[in-house]
């Protein structure tokens, strides 16, 4: 049998990229009135929440980075 070592920068590269995507596909959805707009838009919501670590947001590049949070946005 054999292990795989899981490159946990890669990971949450992949899902911070796959939310942005969500996020984007969420924005163009709500804009033409389609009702999957808010399956979309809560699926990258939760993914963030239980994938990447809490403070890890996706940045514009599609790389996941430390960000601060702004006083107005709750904690997840």
């Amino acid at each position: 049998m054999t292990a795989m070592q899981l490159n946990a920068a890669k990971l949450y590269d992949d899902v911070g990229s796959t939310v942005e995507t969500l996020e984007h596909l969420a924005v163009e959805a709500a804009y033409l009135g389609e009702p999957c707009a808010q399956i979309l838009l809560r699926t990258a919501e939760l993914l963030r929440a239980t994938v990447l670590p809490a403070g890890m947001v996706p940045s514009s590049e599609g790389q996941v980075a430390w960000h601060e949070r702004d006083a107005d946005q709750p904690a997840l």
